[in-house]
């Protein structure tokens, strides 16, 4: 009986939507209690709802509509029993006549239901096939991440991804950045901006703190301006700032100074006196150099700069008498110049001299010399028998004779030419790179012996003036100028006077 009163509420249920369709499920057995759960199908505004009462409650939801003809399929103002067989599952509805009718298990073409989440939800459960529970959660996210459409271009589904610049306003306001986390901003793009003039801007510049190094600006506890940069000006110091932060300078006077300059703080000195930094022991610079004088020079300071000996012209002009001197003896070395002996006398220049000093020289060659036919030849000497004055060299123009100081010179050549009986021979002294003869001598050959010349001249030298001696022959063939003890090629020049 109970299973004939739930189908007779079921059948009263699908009476009130036209082709709408409820699953018979786990239909209760025995005497239905007043407690049990019913379904039904309400329609009030043309949409089937499927809702569920108590079977005390479900004869108070009927209402005349629900019975009317027109909220129930076919004809007739009754509702039928269900009085066929049925299955758990199957369906039931009115059929054409009217009489409530089973569909048959399943109850349409529906087997499973399943859920499809995007990627930013999990699902569990899914699908459904008989009963059971879908269950969405949702999917784990990287740190940091959040759900925001498409960085740039047109709209596009949101995924999860960091955020990036485009992301924020651009203009924040009303925003606190709290004391739990740093906020950096990078480069050189972080600007202050005027609050109705953008125009107006600060910018910050960090690029001249050195790498690893955090600088920290403490901001007074008072209203304060930022100081403009003030290139420093020798001697000046800061007196001002504007509002604007513009330093003003001057050089302070004594009268902004009070107290004392410590030793320490003393700057070095220049000038005719010195000091080291930092102390006031001072140093006369110097203006001479140390030493005796007789005779010095000052400055208009009154410091010696120069200093040296007296000279004759340094002494007051006087004549001196017989009487000036009234005891001992002139040093001989004031006198005169030179070395004072007793070989020695004072000229009249002033100046000791010995007059049998030699001014002279006399040279020969130690080896043979060829004299070309016909061709003058200047002899030339190796070796000196004595040289007082330098004035002959062993190593180039060994020719010279060179005299060392001007005056009166006696010039000597001779040498020894080989036997030949034809021609004749000479020795010619000559002056100088013009070779201007200044004495000569010359003879017939002699046949079977050698032939000896000699040939002397006193001439007035200038200093650095020199004479050379050229030996001649034209016998035709080359000869020899011998070198046979004292008389071979000899060549000598003494100065005799001034």
């Amino acid at each position: 009986m109970r299973p004939l009163l739930l189908m007779l509420i079921f059948a009263l249920a699908l009476c009130t939507a036209a082709n709408a369709q409820t699953k018979i499920s786990a239909l209760p057995s025995g005497t239905p209690a007043t407690t049990d759960v019913v379904p039904y199908v309400a329609d009030p505004a043309g949409t089937p709802a499927t809702k569920k009462t108590t079977v005390l409650n479900f004869f108070g939801v009927l209402t005349p509509s629900f019975i009317l003809p027109a909220n129930r399929h076919g004809d007739g103002a009754k509702f039928q029993l269900f009085t066929g067989s049925s299955s758990t599952n199957d369906c039931a509805k009115f059929d054409a006549s009217g009489n409530l009718a089973t569909l048959g298990s399943p109850c349409g073409t529906v087997t499973s239901v399943g859920l499809s989440m995007p990627s930013e939800f999990g699902v569990s459960g899914s699908p459904v096939t008989g009963s059971g529970t879908i269950t969405v959660t949702r999917a784990t996210q990287a740190a940091n991440t959040g759900l925001f459409g498409p960085t740039s271009g047109g709209a596009a589904a949101p995924a999860f991804r960091a955020m990036v610049n485009a992301d924020l306003p651009p203009t924040l306001s009303s925003k606190t950045f709290d004391n739990t986390n740093t906020a950096n901003f990078k480069g050189s793009l972080f600007t202050l901006q005027d609050a109705t003039d953008t125009t107006k801007q600060a910018r910050f510049d960090v690029s001249n703190v050195g790498t690893g190094q955090t600088r920290t600006v403490n901001i007074p506890d008072a209203n304060s301006t930022a100081a403009q940069a003030k290139a420093a000006v020798s001697n000046q110091f800061l007196t001002s700032m504007s509002a604007q932060g513009v330093f003003g300078a001057a050089q302070p006077a004594f009268s902004d100074l009070s107290g004392s300059v410590a030793a320490t703080q003393m700057p070095a000195l220049t000038g005719d006196v010195t000091t080291g930094a930092g102390t006031v022991a001072t140093t006369l610079a110097n203006a001479g150099t140390p030493g005796t004088y007789t005779k010095v020079t000052t400055d208009a300071k009154g410091r010696v700069t120069t200093g040296t000996t007296l000279t004759s012209g340094d002494l007051p002009s006087h004549s001196h008498s017989g009487t000036d001197l009234t005891s001992g003896t002139v040093p001989t070395a004031r006198l005169g110049s030179g070395t004072a002996s007793s070989s020695t006398f004072l000229r009249g220049d002033q100046a000791y001299a010995d007059p049998l000093a030699l001014v002279g020289a006399r040279v020969y060659h130690s080896a043979t010399q060829a004299l070309t036919s016909a061709t003058p030849t200047a002899l030339v000497f190796n070796s000196e028998r004595f040289d007082t004055a330098a004035l002959h060299d062993t190593a180039s123009n060994t020719d010279r004779l060179t005299a060392p100081t001007a005056g009166y010179y006696s010039a000597t050549c001779q040498g020894e030419i080989a036997s030949n009986a034809t021609g004749f021979r000479s020795l010619t002294i000559r002056l100088n790179a013009g070779g201007t003869i200044i004495a000569a001598n010359a003879q017939n050959a002699t046949n079977g012996d050698s032939t000896t010349l000699n040939v002397t001249a006193v001439y007035q030298l200038a200093a650095g003036d020199y004479v050379r001696c050229f030996g001649f022959q034209n016998a035709g063939v080359s000869l020899n100028v011998t070198a046979s003890g004292n008389f071979g090629a000899e060549f000598s020049l003494v100065k005799i006077g001034n």
